[in-house]
């Protein structure tokens, strides 16, 4: 019985007891009578409807339960649903990370590469075998060094591990040589290196100079300077040494700066289509950024073309088999590395190159890292 149906019920039973008592005051015993059976009546009529409720309420109660068990059991079905998924979920999730974790991360070890503030080439290889190696496991340390001379010194010592981006056998010949027996080649991952004296292609379209013969006659237009690089890098002593004496213009200036001052230079008067003439080579970004003319070199005074090759201190690879592998395997072609190029050295700011490496690499170039180390 309801709530309601017990409080009606009492009700009713109060007011029948109070009736009789008040006919019986008055002495009217037929109203007594009367009263009793109308009392009897509503009883009834409310002890019926007492039933109704009563059914209604089971009903209702019915309902009620019906649905909180339908509730319970569909949460409990939903729990349970969701807890198998999510078992289901994190077990694959877990088995998917435990495969890349062993395909990537599987080598051990903390390495060093030592690079040249400025040579971009260099910075964008370095910093990509630093995310190729840190994503295999490695820890990586990268060390900039302002000159050739002490990086190949500080390999040679085992200072540092890897220079990945020495020009040979010409242009680093001599600090090859000093180091004779204390470093070791892990191979040549860019054939057809180039150094060159670069002028804009508006200069020779205008002026008609295409060749290194062609400076002698026009000092006055270049005002008998060659803007050049960092005063320890080989392409200076070659452009010195050979390079202007062959073609009589040993007594030009060749300014010693910086890359990045060098390319400064070259912008500005650029911009202005003022005639310039720069030290320069490739790969490098610039020949995407400028329209940049190589004077021709018939007399092959730059010698031929280096390759790009990574040098390591003696006994590295029996150290480091993995990495010598990989390293050895690899290979880059002009429009490859200049796009590595544009990442690293043009795109990120500083402290930002192993981030725009890892860029270089999900958006294309870990298929072309794949097929080195497959």
């Amino acid at each position: 019985m309801s709530w309601f149906s017990k409080r009606l019920l009492l009700t009713v039973a109060a007011i029948a007891l109070f009736i009789p008592v008040v006919a019986a005051c008055n002495g009217d015993d037929d109203a007594v009578d009367d009263v009793d059976d109308e009392v009897t009546d509503v009883v009834d009529d409310v002890a019926d409807d007492t039933d109704d409720v009563a059914v209604e309420d089971d009903e209702d109660d019915a309902v009620v339960d019906d649905e909180d068990d339908a509730v319970v059991d569909d949460e409990d079905d939903a729990v349970v649903d969701d807890e198998d998924d999510a078992v289901v979920d994190d077990e694959d999730d877990a088995v998917v990370d435990d495969e890349e974790d062993d395909a990537v991360a599987d080598l051990e070890g903390e390495i060093t590469f030592g690079y040249i503030e400025g040579w971009d080439e260099g910075v964008a290889y370095s910093y990509l075998w630093a995310a190729i190696l840190e994503n295999h496991g490695m820890t990586v340390n990268m060390e900039p060094i302002a000159e050739a001379g002490i990086l190949f010194e500080g390999v040679a010592a085992g200072d540092i591990d890897v220079y990945t981006t020495a020009w040979l056998p010409l242009t680093h010949e001599s600090y090859w040589d000093a180091h004779d027996g204390n470093l070791e080649s892990l191979g040549v991952w860019y054939e057809e290196a180039l150094l060159a004296l670069s002028v804009p292609q508006y200069v020779a379209d205008e002026h008609g100079i295409e060749s290194l013969e062609d400076l002698a006659d026009n000092a006055d237009l270049f005002d008998s300077t060659v803007t050049g690089i960092e005063p320890g890098a080989g392409m200076m002593g070659l452009a010195a040494d050979e390079v202007m004496p062959t073609y009589g213009i040993e007594d030009w200036d060749l300014l010693e700066s910086s890359t990045a001052a060098m390319l400064t230079e070259w912008e500005t008067a650029y911009d202005s289509e003022e005639p310039i003439v720069v030290t320069l080579w490739e790969p490098h970004w610039a020949y995407a950024e400028w329209d940049i003319h190589n004077l021709d070199d018939p007399e092959m005074a730059w010698g031929e073309p280096d390759g790009l090759e990574s040098v390591a201190w003696t006994g590295f690879s029996d150290e480091y088999p993995e990495v010598a592998e990989m390293m050895g395997n690899a290979s880059l072609e002009t429009g490859e590395i200049g796009e590595l190029m544009d990442y690293v050295t043009v795109q990120a700011e500083d402290g930002e190159q192993l981030e725009y490496a890892q860029q270089w690499l999900d958006d294309g170039g870990q298929d072309i890292v794949d097929g080195w180390l497959n």
